[in-house]
């Protein structure tokens, strides 16, 4: 990002200096209208995601209430409201907020500057789910629709023992949170049993394969890892493992 004089940036610096070359890249990078300009200058965004796009330079800014703007190389600048219509970011939002004080990150998803409201330190493993969350926002605000293979990371689908004709599922998004239901195999839900975020033990076993091994799709699991290499037998039952666990463990309280 570039160096910034321009006067509504000067007027935040002292007070915002670590949001100044952001709010520089969309007051001047990004011809917009003066009342939209003075809007952004004023935003004091409580988190921003860059892409590691260098031609499209993508970038989201969010403010505390859930106000979202979404910028682009070519000129292009939305804002919306992350609790608006299909855009149900509301309370993964002010979850991410309130939970977790102030960091700054880079990572595969992006850099992210946080300034969040809580008192727990963000793990690295939590600054990469922060990271995969924004990248995903800003992907289905700026497209306007959702794709589920966008933000999975892991789904599991086997045949539930002793129901012929059900199936168990779970999904883990690429922010590390899980939901689990019962359903027909070839039909309709018929038991959710509701979502839960990893425990940072689960995410850091996640994470490990992740970002290191190549996708995987054995027994029912299908992993949609970033990295290259194979996942050893062992490691692939042990993988197995975690996800039962972790299925086990959202449907015990149902």
């Amino acid at each position: 990002m570039q160096n910034c004089s321009h006067p509504l940036i000067r007027a935040k610096r002292a007070l915002h200096s670590r949001w100044a070359p952001v709010l520089c890249f969309l007051i001047v990078s990004v011809p917009l209208h003066s009342q939209e300009k003075a809007m952004l200058a004023d935003a004091k965004p409580a988190l921003v995601w860059e892409g590691r796009d260098g031609r499209n330079c993508p970038i989201l800014a969010i403010s505390q209430e859930g106000r979202a703007t979404v910028g682009a190389c070519d000129g292009t600048v939305n804002h919306h409201r992350l609790d608006e219509g299909q855009f149900a970011y509301g309370d993964l939002w002010q979850a991410w907020l309130h939970r977790f004080s102030p960091f700054r990150v880079e990572t595969a998803s992006g850099q992210v500057l946080f300034e969040g409201q809580g008192k727990q330190s963000a793990s690295a493993a939590w600054q990469r789910a922060v990271a995969a969350w924004a990248k995903l926002a800003y992907m289905e605000l700026e497209s306007g629709r959702s794709a589920a293979s966008w933000g999975t990371a892991l789904s599991w689908s086997l045949p539930a023992p002793g129901s012929p004709g059900y199936c168990q599922h779970l999904q883990v998004e690429g922010y590390r949170r899980a939901s689990a239901s019962l359903a027909r195999c070839q039909g309709e839900v018929v038991q959710d049993f509701g979502q839960v975020w990893l425990e940072t033990s689960e995410i850091e076993a996640l994470n490990d394969w992740f970002y290191s091994k190549a996708p995987v799709f054995v027994e029912g699991v299908r992993f949609f890892v970033t990295g290259t290499q194979p996942m050893t037998q062992h490691e692939k039952e042990e993988l197995l493992r975690c996800v039962q666990a972790l299925f086990s463990r959202l449907t015990a309280a149902r």
